[in-house]
């Protein structure tokens, strides 16, 4: 029943109406085409009052409780006597209650109007959001649309409602998207975040950015909520940087080797001629230009990862083996530093060796950037829980708690006390977290600050062979 419901420049119907209908009923009791008692006209009043306050709200409501004990006093009461005095305390009552019922009528006209405020203004948030907002159902069938959506999409409402999300995800991407919604489905996560390209109206593929909530359990909203933003000018300038980082390095990589070579003909003339002094200075320079070579192969590992095009070569490799390889070139470049290996026994894991030295290079150097005047690692091998443990034990500045979570991010560098200065990109450790992943293996750091890091990384066992 909508209480509140009225119609503009004709509220002189909330009073005629009740007016007309109390007549009519005051009528009839006194001309009944059947026996009726006191009551009969009572009854009938209370569904005037209803019929008012569906009609006009609480305020004809109140018209029609007046209009009712005025006609009923005035035309039904006479009929009753001389035993009137039971029909005058009906009449009380009556108007009572019709009073309650107006009071109540009147606070479910506020709650509704509240209500409606407040629909009002969850609609003006949503429509003038920049954001958008669609819901679907489990399958991914769209049932509502907000007008940014509209926007962004440029297309109707009757043309976005009723279809199946995934026909405007690009087709590389809907099997992540329906495993999202399965996940949902199964109640595994309330809510996921994503980044998928949906085709626009105009042909044109845009990246969306945000998250899908689960709110089928709410009863005003029953759907899956998809809540997103235009991110097409972010995702196109992280490609373009990408595409530059490549580029340049792929072309900083020639001539780079190129120097490297003449490098290594000059170091075998002067070592036929003798010049040692020299040989000091061509052997730092050949230093140098290792480490350029190994920052762009760095940089375009990088950009390789992010494409999902890092090549790996798996093979069984023993790590107990393996590792005191990888550190005795870093003994050669380092010899002030004590290299400590231990090793349980046999580690035997299906890997990528190159790409683990290229790991195990990245820890070594990483603890020793950043344990100045400690000249002791020690890197150790163990069997933990079925896996494979290798770890990289450093006495350096060690790395406070808040940092520890984001070392493995992309370019991300631990943040020193003033006066201490650390080079590097901050690409080593993310580099290494994303060849250990792809391994099947966690990497992880246990540190303190001011006394030290261990850094760590497991593999699943293989078999002996």
């Amino acid at each position: 029943m909508a209480i509140t419901r009225k119609l503009d420049n004709k509220s002189w119907l909330g009073i005629a109406i009740p007016i007309l209908l109390a007549s009519a009923v005051t009528w009839m009791t006194l001309h009944p085409f059947v026996e009726v008692s006191y009551r009969t006209p009572f009854l009938l009043y209370f569904g005037i009052i209803f019929i008012s306050a569906a009609y006009g709200g609480s305020r004809s409501s109140i018209v029609a409780t007046l209009s009712c004990v005025i006609l009923s006093s005035l035309f039904v009461l006479p009929t009753y006597r001389p035993n009137s005095e039971i029909f005058i305390v009906a009449t009380f009552i009556f108007f009572a209650e019709g009073l309650l019922l107006s009071a109540l009528f009147r606070h479910i006209e506020k709650i509704q109007k509240n209500l409606i405020k407040s629909e009002k203004r969850f609609r003006g948030i949503i429509e003038k959001s920049v954001e958008g907002m669609l819901m679907t159902d489990k399958s991914g069938k769209i049932g509502y649309v907000s007008p940014s959506v509209i926007t962004l999409l440029g297309e109707k409402p009757d043309k976005l409602i009723g279809i199946q999300l995934q026909t405007l995800i690009h087709p590389d991407q809907v099997a992540a998207l329906e495993e999202q919604l399965d996940r949902l489905g199964k109640q595994e996560v309330s809510e996921i975040e994503f980044l998928t390209q949906i085709m626009a109206g105009n042909g044109r593929w845009i990246w969306i950015e945000g998250v899908v909530m689960d709110l089928r359990e709410e009863k005003s909203v029953g759907s899956f909520v998809f809540q997103y933003r235009d991110v097409s000018s972010r995702i196109e300038l992280e490609m373009q940087k990408e595409d530059f980082v490549q580029i340049t390095s792929h072309e900083l990589k020639t001539p780079v080797t190129s120097i490297k070579g003449f490098i290594q003909v000059l170091k075998k003339r002067h070592l036929k001629e003798q010049r040692d002094q020299d040989i000091t200075i061509i052997e730092r320079i050949e230093n140098q230009s290792e480490k350029l070579v190994h920052l762009i192969e760095d940089l375009l590992d990088v950009t390789r990862i992010k494409n999902g095009e890092l090549p790996y070569h798996f093979d069984i490799v023993d790590l107990a083996n393996y590792i005191p390889e990888v550190i005795s070139t870093h003994e050669a470049i380092h010899p002030d530093y004590t290299f400590a290996f231990s090793a349980f026994g046999p580690a035997l894991v299906n890997a990528d060796k190159d790409r683990l030295a290229q790991v195990i290079s990245n820890l070594l150097n990483n603890a020793i950037k950043y344990s100045p005047g400690q000249s002791r690692l020690e890197i150790c091998l163990a069997l933990e829980n079925g896996h494979i443990k290798t770890s990289v034990k450093d006495q350096g500045i060690g790395i406070p708690v808040a940092q520890q979570q984001r070392i493995f991010e992309r370019f991300y560098r631990i943040s020193t006390q003033p006066g201490e200065t650390f080079n590097g990109l901050g690409i080593g450790l993310y580099i290494s977290h994303e060849i250990i992943k792809r391994h099947g293996g966690e990497i992880g750091v246990d540190s303190e600050e001011g006394k030290g890091a261990e850094f760590w990384f497991t593999l699943n066992r293989a078999a002996l062979v």
